[in-house]
């Protein structure tokens, strides 16, 4: 039943259209793949604020200690990984990431900063789905838990 109910909810993930309640931002999990002429938000290259970090809200960086918890959780099990697993923590960064712009109400340059750490790890998220095998998938993990780390270079509360 919960792989049916995973299942669903990955396929009206992909579908939908959601928007930052305040920010009317895409739901860019939903369209990573879109041409980047095409969003709202510019995707240079992150920076800091003038060599300071940027400003997030509590419930942003709580949804982001979030993610980066589920991929420790996945690479501390203590055991070999198998294909289900890596399925499963797929599906839990797509719904963390979604639940995060779901509840974003960041507005201004700080929240188009984090859209700058953000669209790269939605790619890396979906490449994760795309993996052909356990080692693949690790190594996309390793990949994902980089952009996660980056976080904290370039973010605070």
């Amino acid at each position: 039943m919960r792989g049916l109910l995973i299942a669903l909810l990955s396929a009206a993930i992909l579908f939908a259209d959601f928007s930052c309640k305040q920010g009317g931002h895409k739901n860019y999990a939903a369209t990573a793949e879109e041409d980047d002429e095409k969003d709202d938000v510019d995707t240079g290259k992150l920076a800091l604020d003038n060599g300071a970090k940027w400003k997030v809200d509590s419930i942003t960086d709580a949804n982001v200690h979030n993610l980066q918890d589920i991929l420790q959780k996945f690479n501390t099990t203590g055991k070999e990984h198998s294909s289900t697993d890596c399925t499963n923590v797929q599906n839990d960064l797509r719904y963390g990431i979604d639940k995060m712009i779901s509840e974003c109400k960041m507005k201004g340059p700080n929240h188009k900063a984090l859209h700058q750490w953000l669209k790269p790890l939605i790619g890396q998220v979906g490449n994760l789905k795309k993996t052909m095998g356990v080692p693949d998938a690790i190594a996309a993990c390793k990949v994902i838990k980089s952009r996660l780390d980056m976080y904290n270079q370039y973010f605070e509360l």
